[in-house]
């Protein structure tokens, strides 16, 4: 979709004509205009992995990742989680049927090595770390539903 800056006045006079007559512009006609297609940005604001049991699914976050728990929804019967992170998008856990989630969820982090030391002898390893061609060092875990996570630090050049 295509969103046109104009100023005031002609921006209604030409959404009525293009909603009457129904037209569609194109890039092209928009160059021809002077007038600019307005760009969307987007950001990856929250990710959310299905698991069997919440309270089994907190517990093993916080004692195998670390990972503090911020919130949990609904208050009165809580089945969803989400955690903190010093930045990026928010991660969360949901209890549901459908589980586990499809995809695999890479976290960055500073010392990838330290933190396979710590995990590979206590959680299930999909990929053990691993040089990648893209120049990170990374290693894939599985949670205790199947959901895979990533581990990655990008190359320091």
């Amino acid at each position: 979709m295509i969103q046109i800056v104009l100023c005031n006045g002609l921006i209604s006079q030409v959404r009525e004509r293009i909603i009457e007559k129904k037209w569609v512009i194109q890039r092209e006609d928009l160059k021809q205009l002077g007038m600019k297609e307005k760009e969307m940005k987007t950001k990856l604001a929250h990710v959310r992995v299905n698991v069997k049991n919440l309270n089994a699914a907190i517990d093993w976050y916080t004692t195998k990742l670390g990972f503090k728990v911020s919130a949990k929804w609904p208050p009165d019967k809580p089945n969803y989680a989400h955690f903190e992170l010093d930045y990026g998008a928010t991660f969360a856990i949901m209890e549901d049927n459908n589980y586990p989630s499809h995809g695999r969820f890479n976290f960055n982090v500073t010392d990838v090595d330290s933190l396979w030391l710590e995990l590979k002898d206590n959680v299930n390893v999909i990929e053990e770390l691993v040089l990648t061609p893209y120049g990170t060092n990374k290693f894939t875990i599985s949670d205790l539903d199947g959901n895979e996570l990533g581990f990655v630090q990008e190359s320091e050049s």
